[in-house]
């Protein structure tokens, strides 16, 4: 019924699965962008769904002492979601006439080399990449960012990381920092935080601008 409801019809034969655990969402909506970029499609539908609540997930997760339970503070709180985002060219957005919500200018994407299971201690240097390759693309603007929001989800590691490629790219966030991190309510989402983030921050932004005009 949803896929009904669609404005655009899917194209099965483009039809594709991201399966990089966390940054799955992200991941889809980078390769989404640039293809719509280059001109090979005009529009996609891009979703990322995510599901802890198995048994044995939870055992595992445990064994690796990665939830966060009253003993132990540092971990984070398994969540369940699913979230979508319709991209589409400028074009494309005209000509069906659909609400913008928000305008993806670049994405990045990095690789760390020392990641939680490595049992190395963490420099953000993944993070840092990712940071650098927006940072660097031609479309960036120039301005500060005054709002990050993020899959941060109390696991020290991740604030480890986040720090680090802070601090190498302070000049280009804002001052006081504006970090949102809304996994503390809805706990982590893991595939699916990115395409949640990224709808969450569209749908603020427009509340921003409704607020501003009345």
């Amino acid at each position: 019924a949803v896929i009904a409801d669609l404005p655009i019809r899917p194209d099965k034969p483009h039809c594709m699965f991201t399966a990089t655990g966390n940054e799955g969402g992200v991941a889809a909506l980078v390769s989404a962008a640039n293809l719509i970029r280059n001109g090979d499609l005009q529009a996609a539908l891009v979703g990322g769904v995510e599901c802890y609540h198995s048994i044995e997930t939870l055992h595992c997760l445990e064994a690796q002492d990665r939830l966060k339970l009253e003993e132990q503070p540092n971990g984070f709180i398994p969540g369940e979601g699913a979230g979508f985002v319709l991209l589409c060219s400028r074009a494309e957005a005209e000509r069906l006439r659909l609400p913008v919500a928000a305008e993806v200018l670049t994405a990045g994407r990095g690789i760390e080399p020392r990641p939680w299971f490595a049992e190395k201690p963490t420099i953000g240097e993944g993070l840092t990449q990712a940071f650098n390759a927006i940072f660097s693309d031609e479309h960036c603007p120039d301005e500060r960012i005054r709002v990050t929001y993020c899959d941060l989800n109390g696991e020290s590691w991740r604030a480890d990381e986040w720090g680090y490629a802070y601090v190498r790219t302070g000049t280009r966030h804002g001052s006081p920092l504006d970090l949102r991190h809304p996994a503390a309510n809805w706990g982590d989402v893991g595939a699916a935080s990115g395409t949640l983030l990224v709808a969450l921050a569209s749908f603020e932004l427009v509340r921003y601008f409704k607020a501003r005009t009345l």
